[in-house]
């Protein structure tokens, strides 16, 4: 099916003496005629014009265009793409080298933190037990104080100071 313009979009069709009838709707390609595309300034395109021009002069560039510095989208990352696919087979194991040290090094990184925040959390439930078992300590020593327990047999029943046992 033909439109006015730079795209053409095909789908599967039967033609008949009646016309054509679609066969399959989920099937569609979609060509570009890129020689239609006639930007000179890509920056003042529009998305889908920038787009064409780049696929179009993608072989032309040594490196990213100056219009697409500083950018983080598509086109910018077509563009890196394409960097990656000029590289010399040995620069590109390099590359990919460098980058499954950074995801190790990344991942090595999380296993740390999950591990510090573990220990963090241990130590947290240890200091909450012991502040536990003080303050029960504590609580039975003024219990058996209140009952007329002598402050020698507290100390030896709770482990207190003669000292805390009298505080209390």
């Amino acid at each position: 099916k033909n439109k006015p313009g730079h795209f053409t979009k095909c789908g599967l069709c039967d033609l008949t003496a009646e016309g054509r009838n679609q066969i399959y709707d989920k099937y569609l390609q979609f060509f570009v005629e890129l020689p239609k595309f006639a930007v000179t300034d890509p920056a003042l395109a529009s998305a889908k014009e920038s787009l064409m021009y780049l696929i179009g002069h993608l072989g032309e560039f040594e490196t990213k265009p100056e219009w697409l510095q500083g950018r983080n989208d598509i086109l910018s990352e077509l563009c890196e793409a394409a960097e990656f696919g000029r590289l010399s087979q040995k620069e590109k194991e390099n590359y990919l080298m460098s980058e499954q040290d950074e995801i190790q090094w990344m991942n090595t990184l999380e296993d740390e933190k999950l591990e510090a925040r573990e220990e963090g959390l241990a130590e947290g439930r240890a200091e909450g037990r012991a502040e536990g078992r003080a303050e029960g300590k504590a609580e039975d020593a003024k219990n058996l104080k209140a009952l007329g327990v002598d402050v020698d047999i507290i100390c030896k029943a709770t482990g207190l100071s003669k000292e805390d046992v009298l505080s209390l």
